[in-house]
């Protein structure tokens, strides 16, 4: 005896049928939470139709599931495909399934869910061969395939062959961020593709024309056509997300039922998943934005080579200028690369550079020529930020630090070696997360104090790293009376006066990859921020920039839920660097529990007797989350070519130092 999924009778899944006394018993509980939603015509309907699923991807493959929990009666899985690391991402597979048939794989979940459904499974794929009989046999077609290749044409043969037979077609599509279905119930029209695409649009090269044809521009949202302007001039993949392929699913699932019942059912049925949840003001300017992103992506479609471009055949200069391309760094080294560009710095610096020693070394160095003019005059900074970038690696890598004999005159620090023995495992993917959602907000925040456990834990995220003279002020009063102290002592200013501003502002309303844009002023545009910057003091004006920032700056201090001073002026260049660790553990621990972060360096008395340099840090609720992050420099500007590393003397090999975690 075997069960309908070809289950032999002593499997534990088909054991389970005969604990309710049969198939009968066991259908009627395993649909019974159906009942009220679907109707007992419509689960007939489902339980006696056979379902052809052609093509078993993302699109396809996000079918299967939804159809056999609600019930359905046989399942026709047809994909030449195999599961890919890539299909990990939005696919129903898992790590073991790498390698095996999308078919077999699915075929083995129905069994697990249901194991009274029968499932046909066809490894090769639908071919010209067996296209015919496929679409002779099914009840309802749901058309999965990828408008690429061999498949394209496939696809034009399953719409011919259904619209003979009269047979209805889905055809599914992940448009960006919008599951999309093409509903050809050609019981009602018979000819294929409603009249829309020809046979001549199928052939291979005319990829675009094909998609063109059979779902039309309308359905496309505003933000996919920059997706399709580069997979056009580029041959890039076309970008895929679980939750469009599980809202694919989840339509196609009810699309599927009425169908099969008979009922009549729009063209087109899709929603936008990005829209869904934005403000009507969000949604307005899409709809606006649409009109000429359109006719923008029409034109880079009709210019293009080939309407069939792909990574081969696509134009190198094309590709050079619209993807990053990876330098080339040791596998080992490129996620430790990666921590380092996103090291906060003074005025958004990005002074480290990268040299690569061998494969599991590479050398941290100061750039000079990325130093700003109104940045770090003392020096002080530089071994702050060799800190955090130093603290990044650690957040993604089992390493060591050895200074070297980077130093300069002053005995300040400017670079060093790190030796990576492996990449974390664990905490691994929230380390990237935060490191790269981390960004400094100098908005004002709300003031309601932190909690007490929130205040300790970034307490104790500062002593692990050494550092135990930090001071903080978590309740409103506290913060409020360090504020005035510091607009009384001019903490702030003692760290931003320049005499020209231009050196750490950037230009443009969006800027370039370092300094200050001119919208953390506080004013609407770089023209008129120069304007204010000049007006004498009687309009009421700052005479400099600078001192406007300043104001700014001063101003958003009290505005805050809590503050933390990190005093470093008697500290040692290899204490700096510590601070820095402890300082990127705090900004990255606030960016895990949702808060905003603000670095202002200060001189201040706050600590000691004697005014002092040091780091104030803003933290608190913000009242407009997500705002973008400031802009990093690409990863090749940043890795230099091989140099051989300075050694320090005396010091033991770094093969044979420890790693700190």
């Amino acid at each position: 005896m075997s069960s309908p999924s070809g289950q032999p009778a002593d499997d534990p899944r088909w054991q389970s049928i005969n604990m309710f006394g049969g198939p009968s018993a066991f259908l009627e509980e395993v649909v019974s939470r159906n009942k009220g939603i679907i109707g007992d015509q419509e689960q007939a309907a489902l339980q006696g139709a056979q379902i052809l699923i052609a093509g078993c991807g993302s699109v396809g493959g996000a079918v299967v599931e939804p159809l056999a929990r609600l019930g359905a009666g046989t399942l026709v899985l047809a994909d030449l495909d195999t599961y890919d690391w890539h299909n990990l991402n939005r696919q129903a597979c898992s790590i073991a399934d790498i390698g095996t048939p999308k078919p077999t794989v699915l075929a083995r979940r129905v069994a697990t869910i249901n194991p009274m459904i029968h499932v046909e499974t066809h490894n090769k794929g639908i071919t010209r061969e067996n296209v015919l009989g496929l679409i002779e046999d099914a009840t309802v077609i749901f058309d999965g395939l990828d408008a690429a290749g061999e498949s394209l044409w496939i696809k034009y043969l399953i719409h011919k062959h259904a619209a003979a037979l009269r047979k209805p077609v889905v055809l599914g599509a992940d448009v960006g961020g919008k599951p999309t279905l093409f509903v050809y119930d050609y019981r009602r029209d018979g000819r294929p593709f409603y009249g829309r695409a020809k046979e001549a649009d199928f052939t291979e090269g005319r990829e675009i024309k094909a998609t063109q044809a059979m779902t039309g521009t309308l359905s496309i949202p505003a933000d996919f056509f920059p997706v399709i302007r580069r997979r056009v001039t580029t041959g890039a993949p076309w970008p895929q997300v679980a939750y469009t392929a599980a809202g694919i699913g989840a339509i196609s699932t009810r699309v599927i039922v009425d169908l099969l019942c008979g009922h009549r059912v729009r063209r087109v049925v899709t929603a936008d998943l990005h829209m869904l949840p934005r403000s009507p003001g969000a949604r307005i300017k899409q709809r606006v934005s649409w009109p000429l992103g359109a006719v923008h992506t029409l034109a880079v479609t009709r210019r293009a080579p080939s309407d069939g471009a792909t990574a081969d055949n696509a134009d190198p200069a094309r590709q050079e200028d619209l993807q990053q391309h990876t330098p080339d760094l040791p596998r080992k080294l490129l996620a430790t690369a990666e921590a380092i560009r996103y090291a906060p710095s003074a005025f958004n610096e990005q002074p480290w550079r990268i040299r690569v020693l061998c494969d599991d070394s590479l050398q941290i160095e100061l750039d000079g020529a990325r130093l700003l003019g109104a940045g770090d005059h003392a020096g002080l900074l530089s071994d702050i930020s060799l800190g955090c970038a130093v603290e990044t690696v650690h957040r993604v890598a089992h390493a060591c630090f050895d200074p070297m004999d980077l130093r300069d005159g002053e005995g300040h620090l400017r670079g060093g070696e790190i030796v990576i023995e492996r990449e974390r495992a664990e905490g691994f993917v929230s380390a990237v997360g935060l490191l790269r959602s981390r960004r400094t907000n100098r908005r004002p925040y709300r003031t309601e104090p932190l909690s007490d456990g929130l205040i300790a834990r970034l307490r104790a995220r500062v002593e692990q790293h050494g550092v135990d003279d930090s001071i903080i002020a978590s309740q409103a009063a506290e913060v409020t009376r360090w504020a005035q102290r510091l607009a009384s002592e001019e903490a702030i200013a003692e760290g931003w006066r320049t005499n020209d501003p231009s050196q750490w502002l950037r230009f443009g309303r969006d800027g370039g990859e370092d300094g200050i844009t001119i919208a953390e002023l506080g004013v609407a545009s770089p023209r008129l921020g120069w304007v204010r910057s000049v007006l004498p003091p009687r309009w009421g004006q700052a005479t400099t920039t600078g001192r406007r920032l300043v104001a700014r700056q001063t101003a958003a201090v009290a505005d805050s839920g809590a503050l933390m001073l990190l005093p470093f002026g008697s500290k040692t260049a290899n204490e700096r660097v510590k601070l820095g660790r402890a300082l990127m553990d705090i900004l990255l621990t606030a960016t895990r529990y949702g808060l905003s972060s603000h670095v202002i360096a200060v001189e201040s008395s706050l600590a000691s007797e004697h005014k002092e340099p040091g780091l104030l840090v803003r933290l608190g609720n913000p009242h407009t989350p997500g705002l973008p992050p400031a802009r990093r420099l690409p990863l090749p500007a940043i890795v230099l070519g091989p140099r051989i590393a300075l050694r320090s003397k005396g010091k033991r090999p770094i093969a044979q130092r420890e790693p700190t975690s």
